[in-house]
Formats: structure tokens, sequence, C-alpha cells
């Protein structure tokens, strides 16, 4: 598992507005997250579909 994920996973959160007051590691991938937020809100963020998410906006952006 790799720490920096933890770190992008959190500031991934932070830009949705999200402020993660407790994040585990979801499983022994490293890119699965579990959360819970100031408002007790609980989540699950995976990093591997959101990277790929934001690589095809930056495709679809890089032609305008």
């Amino acid at each position: 598992m790799k720490s920096i994920n933890l770190i992008i996973a959190i500031q991934l959160l932070s830009v949705r507005g999200m402020n993660p007051i407790a994040i585990e590691f979801e499983d022994g991938s490293g890119y699965k997250f579990n959360f819970t937020t100031i408002d007790g809100e609980k989540g699950f963020v995976n990093l591997t579909t959101e990277i790929k998410a934001m690589e095809q906006v930056q495709r679809i952006t890089a032609k305008f």
C-alpha cells in the first residue's frame, strides 16, 4: 500500500468539498478507501476509477 495514494484520496475528497475526518484503506490494493466526513457522511472512493475518469476528461478537454 502506498501512503501517497492516501494523500491523493484526501485531496480528491477535499476538492469535492468533503472534508474527511477519518479515512482508511478499504483493502490491500492501496487504491480503495473508506472515509467519514465532518457531517458524519460515510463513503467510499476508488482512486483507480477516479484516475481513469480524470484522464478521460483531460483527453476530451485537450481537443478544445
